[in-house]
């Protein structure tokens, strides 16, 4: 599992959601599919919220890397059912 810290409170996040890249600060291109939230916690205090979300991938089972440039929304689509799929 995978966790995203400090996120404001009042955006909606919700269990299942998919997470997604930004494309903010040029380190990930826009739209790649990174995995499902399976849980929020809440933490009223600081009003933050922290994400735990299932990768898509076995991150310990990765041997090679490909640097992805450019990504076409069709394309990120197609990988992610493939993966849906098992493939």
């Amino acid at each position: 599992m995978c966790e995203i810290k400090y996120v404001y409170s009042p955006d909606v996040v919700s269990i299942g959601s998919e997470v997604i890249t930004s494309g903010e600060f040029s380190i990930f291109p826009k739209g790649l599919p990174v995995g499902k939230i399976v849980k929020v916690e809440r933490i009223k205090t600081l009003r933050l919220q922290k994400i735990i979300v299932k990768p898509y991938i076995d991150i310990g089972a990765i041997d090679e890397v490909f640097i992805i440039k450019k990504v076409k929304p069709k394309e990120v689509e197609e990988l992610l059912n493939e993966v849906e799929d098992g493939k």
